[in-house]
């Protein structure tokens, strides 16, 4: 029996008549579905059917707090489902609680327009029904019912799977009411017998409506165009995408395209990510984000405009089937090739928007997952696909002979006996479009989906472990290269720097610091040194019953590993540069562990290369210095492609150098990737449109959206689009504080404008209280002094000293005779005010300073800085800390000059500085200057210093770096700003690798001699399957735990 019931009542004031009534008749209805003892669920406002609670209890509650207005089906109270209600109009506000403000519903007349328009969107749907089905892959373009009836004639002849647990496919419209999977046999869900609950539920975000999104607005349409409007074209420089060879490419592949400045060139990155943050806890998630690239440099990659287009859900990793999930997204961009009308708000019309992406971002597994490309085994280096360097040892492939890169005639080329390799190869080759388009031809037939398992590992031989030509590159042809454009570009994959710069550092610091379970330095490696025939004075020496394995030069004793680390427990960085890295040290501060990506990367830029400076031969030194450099100019914000085309050439001699020093173990396929990265510059631009940084911040904020554990993909997707709503409402809400017209941490205040006088304009903000000082006039010439030196440098002497009081007499004249007279010029001639003010900390542009008293007890250090100036009539560099920072003040109106009162390290002489070509020391212990030590705020940079682990205490590294909130928006940092040598080839003394100074680790002869006669079995990868891992394996290959001092054999039977 259906019974007709109103609940229009819930919206009515509280303790209103019609209010009371309804609640009454609630607690009727439940009278008759329960006794009077039994305790019912409250749907007020705030227990919203959570808590069970007395009868009496639960009218109480409605009364005071309200009804919830959702639950208007009372199924939690004994109501049937089937009961109707005449429900409350969608478009009446949950927050109009008057009396009368509801009423009847009232008659919609346009129902018939609603339903056709209704219909009209089923028709072009896009293929998700209730369960996420696969979508489809024509676009119906809706210009006559015999186009639609072709393509269902199409879709229906194409045989579509329901969604299983084996990633078979999703199910659209052919299978909806199968419930299982007619490939494998599986349910399609989770519980058969009860709620049918799917397996996976792919959530996809439609991307076309946020692109169309951009140019709702004038100023986000202004940004779209940024690139081609109000961006300053330079020849050398590169600071955005569009200066890159790829972007140059595809505008002259494609000119219609390019003729349009508000045709988006996007990026797709995606990587998997454990929603729980516990290790112990196995689940992978796979986000998948779009970046648009046509937004000016500080908007690019802002977390406000990644797009999330799907989210593919766990627990596994999608592996080869990541097609599959990827589908939805690219029907998408092949309708964004052909163009989707858009509304621009600059020209109050709609306009034909185009997109194409040019790019992806990921790390170097994901690679494998996104593109179908092996990343592991021989073929390793997607940039090597002919003759590659690859390389079998004992227990891994290497990537040694980098010589090969060098042009025929080097030295390098000639004496190549450090690799253990000879003959005169030619560098690795390329695929050609032709030669690739063919490739992919040989694989068209893989499909994602179940297969059967098949053993994918095979055995080699110690003879057939070069052989390498029926190795499988690619495993499959993933739908991208269904874009008609994917096969013109030019970087369809990037190489992410950020893991690489990890894996190279943590390889680095686990060998230098001989730490077990990271060092690249085994018994293996040791072995492998015989087999190769190099380095014999590292190789194992028989002594009777023992074999010594002798210590290398590039370890550290055990004294130096101790120093190493107490280096890092004083280093302090400036506030915003890194975190503090002494937190990686283990509790007897002998260990360096739990390094981030991030640590890693200032690791190797600046902190490694400064410690071993002191503690390595020079050769060694120099070696790791010019890696660092080498990172440190391409992570530049800007670069020059003269000074890229260097690099490509130096960093081939670097590594040529860096295997001679170190074991051919030490150089797996990431220690091999750098050479290629100069490339990838030169076509992409700056490599922060490539890295993964901001994917993974972005990553960490969707880990802290998850509040159910049960169900991470609902948590996430729910919150990121309220996130996502909001974020664009906020672009309306000028009077609010939003993440887009919130002040930044360390922001000044602008007063510019105010004043003519630049000295005024300081926009200096103080960050610490003030402490007023009576001046006696001391301070007051030594102002005078530097400003008549900023405003008039070349002035005499004698002219100078004179000048501050014939400046005041003949502006008090000029006053007096009522002559006209700029305020600020007569405020400056006028003097400062006796009483001045001292301030500990301050921000300038941007920049935190603080006295060199406040760092003292900081974790942090923000008084370095460093000053242009004259001495003996040359402009040189001054180094210095600020000892106090003062604000003047000029006859009143908020004029004021703010200074820096700093000691001057002493920079003449034999013994104050020392440049080795890569770091320059500062004795700290001599100043001078000391009567002119006041600069203006506006002329300080920051600088920090690092202890000095060569020349003793009193000697200091400093260190210039560029702030990575600050851009300039035409020309950003330089790229040789800092940067003092490069690598050099030059012919060395050749010195022994071992050290005597320490004894080496000794083993038993015959354990030593049975390794050398049984060379273990390589376990070879015949088939790029690198998606059948279960879980994320991210930077597993390449970072194994498990390469340490255990003797390991490989098992010989199949698997």
């Amino acid at each position: 029996m259906h019974v007709q019931m109103d609940r229009s009542w819930v919206h009515s004031t509280l303790f209103s008549t019609q209010y009371v009534n309804g609640v009454n008749e609630f607690m009727d209805f439940i009278k008759e579905k329960y006794a009077e003892d039994d305790e019912i669920l409250c749907p007020c406002t705030r227990c919203l059917n959570q808590k069970y609670l007395h009868q009496p209890t639960v009218k109480k509650h409605i009364l005071m707090n309200g009804m919830d207005c959702t639950y208007t089906r009372w199924v939690h109270h004994g109501e049937d489902i089937s009961v109707h209600v005449n429900e409350v109009p969608a478009s009446v506000s949950v927050f109009d609680t008057d009396e009368g403000s509801i009423g009847m519903a009232q008659t919609d007349n346009n129902v018939g327009d609603r339903l056709d328009s209704l219909l009209s969107d089923l028709q072009t749907a896009r293929g998700h029904g209730s369960h996420d089905s696969e979508p489809e892959n024509g676009n119906n373009d809706g210009n006559s019912q015999t186009s639609f009836l072709k393509l269902l004639v199409k879709e229906a002849k194409r045989q579509l799977y329901p969604g299983c647990a084996k990633f078979s496919k999703f199910s659209f419209v052919d299978y909806s009411d199968l419930d299982n999977c007619p490939v494998c046999g599986l349910s399609r869900w989770k519980d058969p017998q009860r709620k049918k609950i799917p397996q996976k539920v792919l959530r996809h975000f439609p991307l076309v409506p946020r692109l169309q999104r951009l140019f709702v607005t004038k100023e986000g349409s202004e940004q779209a165009q940024w690139h081609k409007l109000k961006r300053q074209p330079s020849e050398k420089e590169m600071s955005h995408p569009v200066d890159g060879e790829a972007w140059q490419d595809f505008d002259r592949e494609y000119p219609d395209f390019a003729k349009e400045a508000r045709n988006l060139r996007l990026g797709l990155a995606t990587d998997g990510f454990n929603p729980f943050g516990n290790f112990n806890t196995k689940y992978s998630m796979w986000p998948v984000f779009v970046v648009p690239y046509n937004l000016p440099p500080w908007a690019c990659m802002d977390q406000s405009n990644l797009m999330m287009a799907l989210l593919i859900p766990g627990p596994c990793s999608p592996g080869k089937d990541f097609d599959l999930f990827l589908q939805p997204l690219v029907e998408e961009l092949i309708e964004l090739w052909k163009g989707v009308h858009t509304y621009d708000a600059i020209i109050d019309k709609e306009f034909k928007l185009r997109a194409a992406v040019l790019w992806c971002i990921h790390d170097y597994p994901a690679l494998a997952t996104l593109s179908g490309r092996t990343t592991k085994g021989y073929f390793a280096c997607i940039h090597c696909d002919k003759n590659p360097l690859s390389y079998a040892l004992r227990n891994k492939i290497a990537y040694i002979g980098h010589y090969r890169f060098l042009p025929r005639g080097h030295r390098l080329r000639r004496n190549n006996e450090y690799s253990g390799l000879h003959g005169t190869n030619d560098p690795p080759g390329k695929f050609t479009k032709a030669e690739l388009l063919a490739e992919l031809e040989k694989v068209r037939h893989v499909k994602p989906g179940i297969k059967q398992k098949e053993s994918r590992k095979r055995k080699r031989s110690a003879l057939d472990r070069h052989k390498t030509a029926n190795v499988k590159i690619w495993s499959r042809r993933v739908c991208l290269w269904d874009l008609e454009y994917w096969k013109n570009l030019k970087v369809r994959h990037n190489l992410d720097v950020m893991h690489i710069e990890k894996n190279i550092c943590e390889s680095l610091v686990g060998t230098i610091l001989d730490i077990h379970g990271k060092t690249k330095d085994t018994v293996n490696a040791r072995l492998d040194l015989s087999d190769l025939r190099i380095k014999e004075n590292l190789q194992f020496r028989d002594e009777g019953d023992t074999s010594e394995m002798p210590r290398a030069r590039y370890t550290l004793s055990k004294e130096q590993k101790v120093a190493f680390c107490n280096f890092l427990r004083e280093v302090k960085f400036p506030d915003g540069y890194a975190s503090n890295i002494s937190r990686c040290l283990n509790a007897d501060g002998s260990k360096v562990q739990g390094l981030k990506t991030h640590d890693c990367h200032i690791l190797l830029q600046t902190i490694l290369p400064a410690a071993l400076r002191g503690f390595v031969d020079k050769d060694i030194y120099e070696a790791v210095a010019e890696l660092g450099n080498f990172f440190k100019r391409l992570c530049s914000k800007t670069l020059n492609k003269d000074v890229l085309v260097q690099m490509n050439e130096e960093i081939i001699v670097l590594l040529c150098k860096l295997e001679k020093i170190f074991p051919p173990a030490l150089f797996d396929v990431m220690m091999h990737l750098p050479v290629h990265l100069v490339e990838e510059a030169l076509l992409r631009g700056p490599v922060q449109y490539g890295w993964m940084y901001p994917i993974e911040r972005r990553l960490y904020t969707l880990k802290r959206y998850v509040r159910n554990g049960a169900r991470p993909e609902g948590s996430i997707a729910e919150a990121y689009i309220a996130d996502e709503c909001l974020t664009f409402c906020s672009k309306y809400m000028d009077d609010v504080e939003t993440r887009f017209n919130r002040e930044a941490r360390n922001v000044g205040f602008s007063n510019e404008e105010a004043y003519g006088a630049d000295v005024f304009g300081h926009g200096v903000r103080f960050t610490s209280a003030a402490e007023l000082v009576y001046d006696d006039g001391g301070l007051d010439q030594m102002v005078w002094d530097e400003l008549e030196r900023e405003e008039v440098s070349n002035i005499e002497k004698t002219i100078r000293q004179g000048f501050q009081t014939w400046f005041r007499n003949l502006m008090l004249r000029k006053n007096t005779d009522e002559e006209m007279v700029d305020d600020d010029i007569f405020s400056l001639a006028c003097g400062p005010d006796l009483r001045i003010k001292k301030y500990k900390s301050c921000i300038v542009n941007g920049v935190r300073f603080n006295t060199l008293d406040r760092d003292k007890n900081k974790k942090t250090q923000n008084s370095g800085v460093i000053s242009l100036g004259t001495h003996n009539s040359e402009l040189i560099e001054f180094y210095g800390n600020i000892k106090e920072i003062i604000q003047i003040d000029y006859n009143g109106d908020d004029r004021s000059v703010v200074l820096f009162k700093c000691d001057w390290y002493k920079l003449d002489g034999r013994n104050a500085l020392k440049d080795d070509g890569f770091y320059k020391s500062i004795n700290v212990g001599s100043l001078w200057y000391k009567d002119d030590s006041l600069i203006l705020a506006t002329q300080a940079r920051k600088v920090f210093y690092l202890p000095d682990t060569r020349f003793g205490n009193n000697w200091q590294v400093v260190q210039t770096f560029d702030h990575r909130h600050l851009y300039n928006e035409y020309c950003c940092d330089d790229q040789e700003e800092g940067i003092i040598r490069t690598v050099v080839d030059e012919p060395t003394t050749e010195m022994p690798l071992n050290r005597d100074d320490e004894p080496g680790q000794m083993f038993e002869a015959s354990e030593i001699s049975r390794l050398r006669k049984e060379r273990p079995t390589l376990v070879c990868q015949s088939e790029c399957e690198d998606g059948d891992e279960v879980f994320d394996d991210t930077l597993e290959e390449y970072c194994s735990e498990e390469d340490g001092d255990a003797l390991l054999e490989v098992d010989s039977d199949d698997e």
